[in-house]
């Protein structure tokens, strides 16, 4: 897990971890200097059963309830996409979306991604060398939302260019 979260997250600022409340009533979130403590956090509730969660962008707030709003992050290393799959959905299954994702990556001559299965789809990571600020990333971000329904690929509009996703 560090590894990973030492590819996507930025090099400064607080990371931030989540899980839902039990009552399914908004998250429980805690922002960390470091990312070993943000790991070892996320394993820990993870034990205890909750699904976790991860703001890609850090934050200037820290500590416990930390804020995860568009104003407060600071920086950013990757652009996201969330391919959902399912019977309801317009990927039936992992490998369709797989299949529609390769060629979207062929067709706009991205670099390899970093992808994780989600249980329900694909998220996946294009990472930076280097950090940029939070306002340098949305508009790249938002053109890069555009490039995605341009192409035909269908993923969570609503992830790839929000900055206050987890």
């Amino acid at each position: 897990m560090i590894k990973f979260l030492s590819q996507v997250w930025p090099t400064t600022g607080n990371y931030l971890v989540a899980h839902p409340y039990g009552n399914g009533n908004g998250f429980n979130q805690v922002a960390f200097e470091n990312i070993e403590l943000a790991a070892k956090q996320s394993e820990m509730w993870a034990k205890q059963g909750f699904d976790c969660y991860f703001a890609i962008g850090s934050v200037s707030s820290n500590g416990q309830g930390a804020s995860r709003k568009s104003e407060v992050v600071k920086e950013f290393r990757t652009f996201i996409l969330d391919i959902d799959c399912g019977e309801d959905k317009d990927y039936q299954t992992q490998q369709d979306a797989f299949e529609a994702l390769k060629t979207f990556i062929t067709k706009l001559n991205l670099p390899k991604p970093i992808l994780v299965n989600s249980g329900y789809g694909w998220h996946v990571y294009w990472t930076l060398t280097e950090s940029i600020t939070a306002s340098e990333w949305l508009p790249i971000a938002q053109r890069f939302k555009q490039a995605v329904a341009h192409a035909g690929l269908i993923a969570d509009r609503t992830r790839t260019a929000d900055r206050a996703s987890v």
